[in-house]
């Protein structure tokens, strides 16, 4: 894959994910030429699985997409740091709770 493009949205975007995926490619030792922008999921994955060969890396919002002629491969060990945004104060129970379900994920 180190010889094949790479589709990201541009850097300003998402500056973070950018430096995940980036520095994901260092630590593996390659460093993909640029494909064109990602643009939509979908509008993305259908063209990586009709036009010149490339790929990507996404996160997952809403479910795996299921695309013909493109394969969907969790990476193992990328993260991104996360934050919520709450009031000030004593977290109400609702939030301890998600707070409580998240530290189990993680």
């Amino acid at each position: 894959m180190a010889d094949l493009p790479l589709r990201l949205s541009p850097r300003e975007d998402n500056p973070p994910f950018h430096h995940l995926i980036a520095d994901a490619c260092r630590a593996a030792g390659i460093a993909p030429p640029p494909g064109p922008p990602f643009t939509t999921l979908q509008e993305t994955l259908t063209d990586i699985g009709v036009a010149d060969p490339s790929w990507t890396v996404f996160y997952e919002v809403a479910g795996l997409p299921d695309v013909p002629r493109v394969a969907v491969r969790p990476l193992a060990g990328a993260s991104v740091t996360t934050s919520l945004a709450v009031l000030p104060g004593t977290p109400p129970p609702a939030v301890r709770h998600l707070l409580h379900a998240l530290t189990r994920v993680a």
